[in-house]
C-alpha cells in the first residue's frame, strides 16, 4: 500500500494537477493553425496558462543519439526529444536549474536547446557549465540556453533518462492548466475556441493526471488483489482461533471452575486462556516477517523510486496480528471465565 500511494503522489517535477489536453487536428496547416488557436485562446477569460506541445509528458518515445563538442572518442548518450512552444514550463510548472527556457522576448531558433539535468550530467557537466554548450542533435548543432531540473516524462518504473527540449510553434496537443473548481467553465471555453478554428472537426480531451494513473493500472490491480486476500486470510485466520479458544474452553470447563472456587480473578483466567494462543501468534511473526521482508525486497527492487522497509511497518502488522488474535479468542475466554463454575463442576 504504501509503494502504490508514493507511486501515485511523489513529485514527478511538475505539476500533475488540473491539466486537461485537446489533440490537435492535423488538418489544413498546422502552424497557422496553432496560432489561429492561441489567439482565440488569448481572448477568453476562462483559459490562463496553456501551452501547445509535441507529445504527452507522460511516456516519450522519440530518441536520438546526442553528441557535443569535446566528448570523448566512443561515448554513446542517447536522449529523448521533446518538442514545446515557449509556455510549456509556467504551464506544467517545470523549474529551471540554469539558464533561461524559451521566451518570446528572445527570437528563438532552430540552434538552441534545453536540456535537463541528466543530459547534462550526461555529458559529465554541472548546469551552470552546460549553458553555452554546443551540441548535436539528429544532425542539428546548436548551443544550451537552459537546463530545466529533472521531471519524469516516462512511467516512475524508468530512470530519468536525457532529454532534449526543443522549440516548436506547432504541436500535437493542447494542454490548458485550469483553476481549481473550474474545469468544466475551461473546457467549454476551450472547446468554443476549437470550433472557432476548426470547426466541426471531432473534439475529443483528457487530463494528464488520468493517464499518468492508467500507467500504474497493474500495480493498482494487484494491490487490490492484495487487500482482498489479506481480508480473506485474516477472516480465516480468525475463524479457526475462535474455533481453538471455544475447544480450549470447553475442555478445560472443570479446570477453569476449579480455579474459580479457589480464589481465581476473572482477569487472571483470561489471561491464561489467551496465553497460549498470543504466544502461538508471536512465534507465527517471527516466521512470516523474514519471509515478508524477502518478499517485499524482491517486489519493491522492479521500481526505479520506492520506499524504504522500515521496521514500523512490521512493529504496526505485529501489534495488529496480535490485537485481532486477542479480539477474536478473548470474547470466548472473558465468556468462559464469567461463567458460574457450579455449572462446571456439578457433574463431578
Amino acid at each position: 500500500y504504501n509503494q502504490l500511494h508514493y507511486l501515485h503522489n511523489r513529485d514527478i517535477g511538475f505539476n500533475r494537477q488540473n491539466l486537461l489536453y485537446i489533440p490537435m487536428p492535423e488538418v489544413g496547416d498546422l502552424r497557422n493553425n496553432a496560432d489561429a488557436l492561441k489567439a482565440a485562446l488569448d481572448q477568453s477569460p476562462q483559459i490562463g496558462k496553456y501551452t501547445i506541445i509535441g507529445d504527452l509528458p507522460t511516456n516519450l518515445t522519440a530518441s536520438a543519439p546526442l553528441t557535443w563538442r569535446g566528448m570523448e572518442n566512443g561515448s554513446l548518450v542517447i536522449c529523448d526529444r521533446f518538442n514545446v512552444d515557449e509556455n510549456f514550463a509556467r504551464t506544467f510548472d517545470v523549474q529551471m536549474a540554469a539558464g533561461r527556457f524559451y521566451s518570446k522576448e528572445f527570437k528563438e531558433n532552430d540552434s538552441e536547446y534545453v536540456v535537463n539535468e541528466a543530459a547534462a550530467r550526461a555529458m559529465q557537466m554541472d548546469p551552470v557549465s552546460a549553458i553555452g554548450k554546443m551540441i548535436t542533435v539528429r544532425g542539428q548543432e546548436g548551443s544550451i540556453i537552459g537546463v530545466v531540473k529533472d521531471f519524469n516524462f516516462k512511467p516512475v518504473f524508468q530512470p530519468i533518462e536525457p532529454l532534449v527540449i526543443r522549440h516548436r510553434a506547432q504541436g500535437d496537443n493542447l494542454v490548458i492548466r485550469t483553476a481549481p473548481g473550474t474545469m468544466q467553465k475551461t473546457l467549454a471555453s476551450a472547446k468554443a475556441c476549437f470550433q472557432e478554428v476548426y470547426g466541426n472537426t471531432p473534439f475529443s480531451y483528457g487530463f494528464v493526471d488520468q493517464d499518468l494513473d492508467h500507467l500504474y493500472s497493474s500495480e493498482t490491480r494487484m494491490g487490490s488483489i492484495f487487500n482482498i486476500f489479506s481480508i480473506l486470510s485474516i477472516a480465516i485466520s480468525c475463524l479457526g482461533l475462535f474455533g481453538l479458544a471455544t475447544f480450549s474452553t470447553q475442555r478445560r470447563a472443570k479446570e477453569i471452575g476449579v480455579r474459580k472456587v479457589l480464589g481465581a480473578s476473572q482477569a487472571g483466567i483470561v489471561l491464561l486462556l489467551t496465553k497460549e494462543f498470543l504466544q502461538l501468534v508471536a512465534l507465527s511473526l517471527l516466521i512470516a516477517f523474514p519471509i515478508a521482508w524477502y518478499a517485499m525486497h524482491r517486489w519493491l527492487r522492479e521500481f526505479v523510486y520506492r520506499i524504504d522497509i522500515d521496521a514500523w511497518i512490521f512493529v504496526a502488522a505485529g501489534a495488529a496480528a496480535l490485537a485481532v488474535a486477542f479480539l477474536t479468542v478473548g470474547y470466548q475466554t472473558i465468556r468462559t471465565a464469567m461463567a458460574n463454575p457450579v455449572n462446571a463442576l456439578k457433574s463431578e
